[in-house]
């Protein structure tokens, strides 16, 4: 007496009879070795041996269970009941709607599964039991729509399917290709609808698939996915933004000779969107394999290409796999200035391919220099100089030596306080470099480049840094002394 939290009543439990099973007025399942449940749709799916005639013993009311003789295999049944009528609650009455669907019986004569069945019987052992798995159209409003599909897995190993279409009563029986490879390790052991049409398989030998119903092709590609010991399937569908997408929970058994802490693992199968599957393989660094894959969706390449150029080191080898492929010309071309290169020739071989592309897209837009695009593409090209300069005035600085980090720092500071730095850490060189190279920049901050060295330097150590020397003490503006390179038309417009 007495109920829980949840409104389950315990130590009570109903028997109801489900109606014509075995009586020959609806679903007749002689014994019942499996069933799955539809809460949705209160359907009860039952499978089990079908009635035979070859049986010793009665199979009326009140009398024992017909005992059957291994002299031949019984086939398997199935049959359907749906819940409903009475007011709910325990007046709920299974009423059939299906009648018995057998699958085709053996050929007379002593068969494995009749032998083992009488074994079993003879030691009182329990029984094998069917898997069963079944799925109805979301779409269905009533018994008269009802789409149903059905499948079961005999106790030995051989898998069984049957429709039931909609405004139907009878369960039809679908032919499988390659129905007759269920024997050994390549028996299933277990089965879960993945959709409409497809039905996940796990056999024996561990092999999982997603098979197209009837012609059984794999829809995971070629190759089965692969487990330990012999999976068990079930249905979880995924909740995502999108909405509701398949999703099938492998339970993964190693064999008990196998070593390891570890005696079971769950593992997901996912249904996946094109676009999903295609951050994947990016995320995984499979260009080819995205690329074709964008190619077959109607993807946009671009983002193969751009991913694989932010995952790839910035260089020649890059530019040409992955940037010069690029169709959004704009992205490219900024990328190029905000590139990390670990070489001075990759950087600046990077920057010059930047610069290039700014040159073609200033030609195309120069009849209008008042046009918006064309004014971003001179300011890039703008950047893109200034840290050509920098990048040969940091060279200099290193006699030659690149460093990476350096070389990001020393672009993102000014002249000034780059050549301030590089006083206080007691460089007199480094800091004449900087501003020699860059003395329109840098001119304002000498003397604070002056205050930064250490008191105890003597001026004979840094006398380029000296207020009197040239080009600091001259009339004119200093002339930039950064090399030969020429003033480019974008630097005088």
């Amino acid at each position: 007496g007495g109920s829980n939290g949840a409104g389950v009543e315990r130590g009570r439990v109903r028997t109801v009879r489900l109606a014509g099973a075995g009586d020959g007025t609806g679903p007749r399942v002689a014994r019942a070795q499996g069933c799955a449940w539809n809460e949705r749709r209160r359907i009860l799916a039952v499978a089990g041996d079908a009635p035979s005639s070859r049986t010793n013993g009665g199979g009326g009311p009140g009398t024992q269970p017909a005992q059957r003789t291994p002299i031949a295999a019984s086939s398997c049944a199935v049959g359907l009941w749906r819940y409903g009528g009475g007011g709910g609650g325990d007046g709920e009455i299974p009423v059939p709607i299906a009648v018995v669907a057998a699958s085709p019986a053996p050929a007379p004569g002593l068969s494995v599964g009749a032998a083992l069945d009488f074994l079993t019987r003879t030691l009182g052992v329990s029984p094998a039991r069917c898997h069963v798995s079944m799925r109805t159209g979301e779409e269905a409003g009533d018994d008269e729509d009802l789409d149903l599909d059905l499948a079961v897995v005999e106790p030995h190993g051989t898998l069984r399917v049957w429709r039931l279409p909609s405004g139907g009563s009878n369960l039809e029986p679908v032919k499988l290709a390659g129905d007759d490879d269920w024997s050994g390790d390549r028996r299933v052991c277990s089965v879960t609808w993945w959709s409409k049409g497809r039905l996940a398989v796990a056999r024996h030998d561990g092999d999982v698939v997603v098979a197209s119903v009837p012609d059984m092709s794999n829809a995971l590609g070629e190759e089965p996915e692969a487990f330990d010991g012999s999976p068990a399937l079930v249905t979880c569908p995924r909740v995502t933004d999108e909405g509701t997408s398949e999703r099938v929970v492998v339970l993964e058994t190693p064999p008990p000779e196998t070593v390891g802490a570890h005696r079971w693992r769950l593992a997901t199968l996912n249904a996946r969107s094109p676009r999903e599957m295609l951050r994947a393989h990016l995320d995984a660094e499979e260009w080819g394999v995205a690329t074709q894959l964008a190619r077959l969706h109607g993807l946009d390449p671009d983002e193969v290409h751009k991913a694989r150029w932010l995952a790839s080191p910035p260089g020649k080898e890059a530019l040409n796999d992955a940037l010069s492929k690029v169709t959004d010309r704009a992205w490219a071309a900024a990328q190029c200035a905000a590139a990390v290169a670990s070489t001075y020739e990759q950087q600046r071989f990077v920057l010059v391919y930047g610069l290039k592309e700014t040159e073609r897209r200033c030609e195309r837009n120069a009849e209008d220099e008042t046009d918006v695009k064309w004014n971003w593409w001179t300011r890039l090209r703008l950047t893109l100089l200034a840290q050509l300069d920098r990048l040969d005035t940091l060279n200099a600085v290193h006699l030659g030596n690149h460093a990476p980090r350096a070389w990001a720092s020393f672009r993102s500071e000014t002249i000034g306080d780059a050549a301030v730095g590089f006083a206080t850490a007691g460089n007199p060189r480094a800091a004449e470099t900087i501003l020699r190279r860059h003395p329109r920049a840098g001119g304002p901050s000498l003397l604070d480049a002056l205050e930064a060295l250490p008191e105890t330097m003597s001026p004979s150590e840094y006398p380029g840094l000296m207020p009197w020397a040239q080009p600091w003490c001259g009339t004119d503006a200093p002339t930039s002394t950064r090399g030969a390179r020429v003033p480019d038309w974008v630097e005088g417009s």
